[in-house]
């Protein structure tokens, strides 16, 4: 959330913006009003500020909600904005065996994961297929979405450490996982 001093506020998750509109702070409560949402059916947050942030305090059906802020300088990537990108392929394990010479005989398998929500994926042997994808806003997890007769659908679980996004099957038996690795060329 970024609260401007002219009473605008924005929010979203990482670097993906999805609200905006604006604030007030009166006796302790905060409200905020989207102009491109929903009407908020609660009442306002009661507010409290630290030295490292402020805590948000109400009540949505019945459950008491915190919510916890800190200042930040800069705004963080979510796990959605960390797959963005060119990843070569390094390894597939088919159910704990290696596989990658056999599914990427000619070492040039990739994945491209545009901002655009579109994606294309080498698949070595099978060769490239192109779509759409979605990234789950609560789990490591994507879907992605090929642009074939009857638009097949895969869903990854995903992990990114540092320069490796790692795909785990979720509905594929027996289990694969591709491991690549992120590149700005590819050998093609």
């Amino acid at each position: 959330v970024k609260f401007e001093k002219k009473n605008t506020q924005e929010s979203g998750n990482g670097w993906q913006k999805h609200s905006y509109g604006t604030w007030s702070l009166k006796k302790g409560k905060l409200t905020m009003v989207n102009e491109n949402g929903i009407r908020d059916p609660y009442e306002p947050f009661s507010v409290s500020f630290s030295k490292d942030g402020m805590e948000w305090i109400r009540s949505e059906d019945g459950d008491n909600v915190k919510v916890y802020l800190k200042r930040i300088k800069e705004i963080p990537s979510s796990n959605r904005d960390k797959i963005l990108g060119l990843w070569s392929l390094e390894s597939v394990l088919v159910d704990g065996e290696d596989k990658t010479r056999e599914y990427d005989p000619s070492s040039s398998a990739y994945l491209h994961v545009r901002w655009d929500n579109k994606f294309i994926v080498d698949k070595g042997k099978e060769g490239k297929k192109r779509g759409i994808y979605r990234v789950d806003a609560h789990r490591d997890e994507i879907e992605l979405y090929i642009n074939e007769v009857g638009c097949e659908l895969e869903i990854w679980n995903f992990q990114v450490s540092g320069d490796k996004l790692s795909l785990s099957s979720v509905k594929k038996e027996p289990g694969f996982i591709f491991v690549y690795r992120r590149t700005d060329f590819l050998n093609e």
